[in-house]
Order: C-alpha cells, then structure tokens, then sequence
C-alpha cells in the first residue's frame, strides 16, 4: 500500500497549549482502545430500555396511583442516572496516573533496546521520554500510532495497550504488512468477514525486531503516511492476493 498523498497529515499535529495534555500518563489515555467497553455496554443501555419499558407496559396497562408511579420513574431514572455517569467514572479511572503502564514501557525498552551488555534501562528512560513529549507531537490518533521528534509509540498487544517507545535512531528498517483475513471460519471454507490486519515490524539496528499493531480500519493508509514521514526505510511484506 502506497502513502495516501490526499491525507492532511498537518490534522493530526498535537501541541495543545495545556502541556499537561503531553504528559506521558495524558498519553497512555490517548493510545488507549475503549471501543470495547462501548460494545459492552450496548447490552446495558439495552436491558435498561426493557425494564422502562415494562414498568411503563405494566403502569399503562393495569393503572398504577401515584406513588406507585414515582417509585416506578425514580427506579428508572435513577439506573438512568447510575449508567450515564458511568462513563465519565471510566473516563476519569482511565486518566489518572497509571505506574503499571510505566512500568511495562520500561520492561519493554529492556527487552528490545537495552544493550545486554550494560546496565538495564532506568527511569531517566521515561524522563526522557516526557522531555521530548514536552515539544508536542508530530502525529496522534486514537487508538494508533503516536509519533514525537524521537520516539514512535505504540502497543506491543493486538489486544489492550502495552505501550512501547522506539527511538528513532535504534530503527534500521519498517517492514509492514497490511492486508485482510477472515475473522470467523466455519466448515467448506465459509468466512463470516473479513478484518483489515495492519502490523508493523519495527526492526533495529540491534537485530532485534518490534512488532506493533495499528488496526485503524477505517484509515488504512493513514499510520503509514505518518512513519513514511519519519524518513525510515520502509518495506512492504503485505500477503500477495492470489489471482482469481
């Protein structure tokens, strides 16, 4: 896939006035996938919608005195009240400062970028880190990639955040592939749909290689327009389509 040359690359520049919005735990909640607690709470908000409307079925149907009916309307209201602050609870636990996080972006400079033959990567690690995240952002998306002058971060797990920082100058070469497989397979080879699967393989000048996943189906072209921004060598290893 070749960089999307119709992408305004410039929207997607981040240097809010608010530096606290560049510190690193700002960061995490910005990387951080909630489309799975949306999922999740489409049964909730659903279940709530039928037990409203069986009270109201019920109230309507057999008659019900007033007191009845403001027990009934406060039950209602107040689930109604308990599911929408819900959200901003989510919102508010998601931004406060997360050691954990921290701590698997230091663990994960250990295994890919520390030299074996020095001393483990340290806390300065994350110092400079939040240094460079001070300048603002060259590129930041939710839920994809997030690009500094130095670093590019992203989630070694396909599935939550377990954030990596890659410097730069460690990279010797981008492979990446981005191509579509089935998502559920059933007998006589029938699939149920097709995901759009985009990997890259940050391989570095120590030999080792850090496989990162954007998963950004709606814009596919966009995570590699920003890296083939950083002046990296790129490489596409994407599965050939077979002819039909």
């Amino acid at each position: 896939m070749k960089k999307d040359n119709t992408i305004d690359m410039s929207r997607y520049r981040y240097c809010p006035e608010d530096k606290r919005k560049l510190e690193l735990d700002a960061i995490f909640f910005e990387m951080k996938d909630f489309r799975a607690w949306y999922i999740i709470s489409i049964p909730v908000w659903a279940l709530w919608g039928i037990i409203t409307a069986a009270v109201l079925a019920v109230y309507l149907t057999e008659g019900a005195t007033a007191a009845e009916w403001a027990v009934g309307l406060a039950i209602i209201f107040g689930l109604f009240l308990i599911l929408l602050g819900s959200i901003p609870f989510i919102k508010y636990m998601a931004k406060r400062p997360n050691r954990y996080l921290k701590e698997r972006l230091l663990a994960n400079a250990n295994t890919y970028l520390a030299n074996p033959y020095l001393s483990d990567i340290g806390e300065d690690y994350l110092e400079q880190i939040q240094a460079d995240l001070s300048k603002g952002l060259r590129f930041l998306k939710k839920h994809n990639l997030v690009i500094s002058e130095q670093y590019i971060f992203g989630s070694v797990k396909e599935q939550g955040l377990d954030p990596v920082a890659i410097p730069k100058e460690q990279i010797q070469e981008i492979a990446y592939a981005i191509y579509n497989r089935p998502f559920h397979t059933y007998g006589m080879g029938i699939h149920s749909a097709m995901v759009l699967r985009q990997e890259f393989y940050f391989r570095l000048k120590n030999g080792k290689e850090i496989k990162v996943y954007v998963n950004d189906r709606n814009h596919p072209a966009l995570a590699l327009s920003a890296l083939q921004e950083c002046g990296i060598k790129m490489i596409d290893v994407s599965p050939k389509k077979k002819k039909v």
